[in-house]
């Protein structure tokens, strides 16, 4: 290969593995909070309504993203430098903002698979879903989980 870079690091891609699907695990457990927490509401406490219905959705989104994010924080990158006081607060706006970058990149392949090609919406949802985690393991694992000081 003429000391040329294989386009895949297998070893690195093996010592990451691990780590890729506590993400994933980290990930599913969130989801599964958020969609607990909206059932608890909506018909729990009867949050029926189109506007209590928006609001049970950004609170269980809410308590969902904060389950994720010392779950990633703890498990995912227990090796990443632990934060406390204002860096862990900083730590947490970074980890949204980014959470919210992988949401906009969700909506925006969403919108560009549904314009451009046939196909069903659930499997154009989970392509969604599949690329915003892409999008956000790469922007936590370099800016919000990192192991350096920042």
């Amino acid at each position: 290969m003429n000391g040329s870079r294989p386009i895949i690091d297998m070893e690195q891609w093996i010592r990451t593995l691990p780590r890729v699907i506590r993400f994933c695990l980290a990930g599913g457990l969130g989801t599964g909070v958020n969609l607990a927490v909206m059932i608890l509401l909506v018909e729990g406490l009867q949050m029926h309504s189109f506007w209590l219905k928006g609001l049970a959705n950004a609170s269980a989104m809410g308590i969902g993203a904060i389950v994720v994010f010392f779950l990633h924080r703890a498990w995912t990158w227990e090796d990443a430098t632990k934060r406390h006081g204002y860096a862990l607060l900083r730590q947490f706006f970074l980890f949204t903002g980014s959470l919210t970058i992988g949401v906009g990149s969700r909506i925006g392949l969403f919108a560009l698979f549904d314009y451009f090609f046939t196909i069903n919406y659930l499997v154009n949802v989970a392509i969604g879903i599949a690329g915003a985690a892409v999008i956000d393991y790469f922007l936590y694992a370099r800016f919000v989980f990192s192991k350096q000081e920042k």
